[in-house]
């Protein structure tokens, strides 16, 4: 979606993916309220299947979750309440199975709730700790070995922990780990969450917390890393059995997953600072500063930049991969790379 900030609106877009034509544009225009700096009215990310497409928006006054046909027609929609925050709307839902779930931590009511993802229905709601600050993480889907699958979440209220996709259930949780609101969504490998919290322009802290299993049926903290140069807005990468981080302030390092032990931190030859996260293609990893300098370096335990494509616009967003094409957004722009 793109925002429309002189009334205060969200604007869908269907494009043709080979060719860039716009297909259909959907229009959802509400008052205008305030909106932080760093915010507009479209942070959210639609999410599809293959009957429809799922977008949320929202303010002050309304946040609604909606379902779509692949032709812009409306299926269902769903009032999900007000938003207290001091930063704006920012909730991705996620689909799992036949449920659309969207985590709704706030300073307002709270809740994580899935509803049915072909009729809207809801199938269950779990009540979250209100009047801390807004989480914007997007939870995670993981399938322990020879587990049931969990949602795992990372906010300020809840810390880390996981519920259930089936019944909303609460599985585990190791709370008081984040003292500030959480914006990166945790990523998992090696039976490791990792997630970090803050505030301003930067993270405490990148935290790796191993989860329960068959012998130790309880979340622990297994290390921290990056005390000084954590993500707060963009989210880590694992790849080869590595986790790679880039910071606001644009500062990139690999870490090994198992022990956390540092392997190199550089500065990324791009202006702007981060907020998009990085992405890997064919060990290559790709990640775009708010200036619109694409940041390209190796997956690997040794540091090899390439030369930044500066694409002279502003970006706050993340590349997306699909069909051996890279697709890189920026506020007036979309470009496609590949074949």
């Amino acid at each position: 979606p793109c925002t429309d900030d002189s009334v205060g609106g969200t604007v869908l877009l269907c494009y043709n993916a080979k060719t860039g034509h716009v297909l259909w544009r959907r229009n959802y225009s509400y008052p205008k309220t305030p909106q932080h700096k760093f915010n507009s009215f479209a942070t959210s990310t639609p999410t599809v299947d293959a009957e429809r497409v799922y977008l949320t928006w929202g303010n002050d006054m309304t946040c609604m979750l909606l379902a779509l046909t692949h032709r812009g027609d409306d299926v269902w929609e769903r009032n999900l309440g007000p938003l207290q925050s001091q930063h704006g709307f920012g909730f991705t839902p996620i689909l799992v199975d036949d449920k659309i779930i969207v985590q709704n931590e706030q300073l307002g009511s709270s809740s994580l709730a899935a509803f049915d993802a072909k009729t809207g229905a809801p199938k269950w709601q779990t009540p979250r700790k209100s009047g801390v600050k807004t989480a914007y993480s997007t939870p995670c889907l993981h399938t322990p070995e020879g587990g049931e699958p969990q949602l795992v979440l990372t906010s300020q209220a809840g810390g880390v922990y996981a519920l259930s996709p089936e019944d909303g259930k609460e599985i585990w949780r190791l709370p008081n780990v984040f003292d500030k609101r959480t914006v990166a969504s945790p990523v998992i490998g090696d039976g490791l969450v990792f997630g970090s919290g803050g505030a301003g322009s930067k993270a405490d802290r990148l935290i790796a917390v191993r989860m329960p299993t068959a012998k130790s049926r309880k979340p622990e903290l297994a290390y921290e890393i990056l005390t000084r140069k954590a993500p707060y807005v963009p989210t880590s990468l694992i790849y080869g059995g590595h986790i790679f981080a880039v910071s606001d302030t644009g500062v990139a390092s690999c870490h090994d997953l198992a022990s956390g032990q540092e392997k190199w931190m550089k500065k990324l030859d791009a202006s702007g600072g981060f907020f998009g996260s990085p992405v890997c293609a064919n060990g290559v990893i790709s990640c775009i500063s708010k200036a619109g300098d694409v940041a390209i370096f190796n997956a690997s335990s040794s540091y090899k930049a390439y030369d930044s494509v500066r694409l002279g616009e502003e970006s706050y967003a993340t590349p997306s991969i699909a069909n051996d094409r890279m697709y890189l957004r920026t506020a007036r722009k979309i470009y496609c790379l590949g074949n």
